[in-house]
């Protein structure tokens, strides 16, 4: 009688431990989808609201292909006409490309040397264009502008940049 009380009593010890083990793996699935939501979701939404704020500038920021959007021989200049649509920007990168050479801009609205608006001085405080206006920008890259494009900056982050447009001589 005595082996069949011990024999019951390690059946029993091994029913146990199979619990144990189905705890332990329930315990690590809940501490692994704790941290998942603790650190991975934050991560992802942030993410998204800032793809967001690019997303709604996406086509409002352009290069306008008029009179104004030229290089200029004669002093080696290049003017860029930039129409802002309904849209919050903090800045606007401008990239003007040529042949082997390539050259950024940034404009925010302060003093900046190597920009000028169009038809004043270049120790004018720069200006953005308003919501649905358009400004004329002169650069002076030290290359003949073959290409040009327009990003707009929003807070921090620059987006996506506009389609590029031919700049012809003036």
């Amino acid at each position: 009688m005595q082996k069949s009380a011990d024999f019951r009593l390690i059946r029993n010890s091994k029913a146990v431990s199979e619990i144990i083990t189905v705890l332990l793996l329930i315990l690590l699935t809940v501490a692994l989808f704790s941290i998942i939501a603790v650190f991975v979701i934050p991560y992802v939404r942030d993410s998204l609201d800032n793809s967001k704020l690019c997303y709604d500038t996406l086509g409002k920021v352009e290069i306008t292909n008029d009179v104004t959007t030229c290089f200029n021989r004669s002093n080696n200049e290049t003017g860029i006409s930039i129409k802002r649509g309904d849209v919050e920007i903090s800045g606007i990168l401008v990239g003007l490309k040529a042949q082997g050479s390539s050259k950024s801009f940034r404009i925010f609205p302060e003093r900046y040397e190597e920009v000028r608006m169009f038809v004043k001085d270049y120790n004018e405080t720069l200006e953005l264009p308003g919501k649905n206006e358009e400004r004329t920008y002169v650069f002076n890259p030290g290359f003949k502008v073959e290409k040009a494009v327009v990003a707009p900056i929003v807070g921090d982050k620059t987006c996506k940049e506009s389609e590029e447009v031919r700049i012809l001589s003036c």
